[in-house]
């Protein structure tokens, strides 16, 4: 006889968090929906790593999250980005991975 949770089980199941801090876009991404979340807000800064690496997320690495819940992650555009506007921030579209790329005020997926 098999076994199966209750879909309310299921709802309440904790997931630890995985570290992608320092990880490049696209293998965070993969990690993170592999680890069965999606994706909070993703922005992307001005910064001295290099370009399109995570230097912040949250929840932080090790945090328990329920399945489907949002991580969020900080990019970095490098030092010397094109065309910077600053800090940019959008929700990623559903079921894109590309390198994402700044378009006026906005990054596209």
């Amino acid at each position: 006889m098999e076994v199966h949770p209750s879909p309310t089980a299921a709802a309440t199941e904790q997931i630890r968090v995985p570290d992608v801090k320092g990880e490049d876009w696209e293998d965070a991404a993969h990690a993170v929906l592999d680890a069965g979340f999606e994706f909070g807000n993703v922005v992307a800064v001005v910064d001295r790593h290099p370009r399109w690496s995570v230097i912040s997320q949250s929840p932080r690495a090790g945090s328990l999250l329920g399945h489907g819940e949002g991580v969020s992650l900080t990019l970095s555009m490098g030092p010397h980005p094109p065309e910077t506007v600053g800090q940019l921030a959008c929700r990623p579209e559903e079921d894109e991975l590309d390198e994402p790329y700044c378009i006026g005020k906005l990054i596209k997926y």
